[in-house]
């Protein structure tokens, strides 16, 4: 969140405003940053590929592990997933199937 923070401050200056943010200012767009994105933060789950390879690891089955069973892993281990937890799934499935085809 910081990043972006610091990001929208730096736009605030260059965004037709002469002169520095001013204390008051930089409150009021802390504040309205606060009141848009109330439920950001950074999950404290491994990355998606840690996860992948600790479920197949894990599951250890005999033909491989699916999707479904890796998905069902995952959701089983570790809390504060996304909301769109499949689709970053299947990304990162992707992504680690064909750097290892490599």
């Amino acid at each position: 969140m910081d990043w972006f923070r610091n990001g929208v401050m730096l736009i605030e200056n260059f965004d037709g405003f002469d002169g520095p943010v001013t204390a008051a200012r930089k409150t009021r767009i802390e504040n309205h940053l606060r009141e848009f994105f109330t439920n950001i933060h950074t999950p404290d789950h491994p990355t998606y590929t840690a996860m992948i390879h600790k479920a197949i690891k894990e599951l250890n089955e005999e033909e491989g592990s699916s999707k479904n069973s890796i998905s069902e892993f995952i959701r089983k281990e570790y809390d504060d997933l996304p909301c769109a937890h499949s689709t970053v799934l299947d990304y990162h499935m992707e992504k680690l199937f064909i750097r290892e085809r490599k």
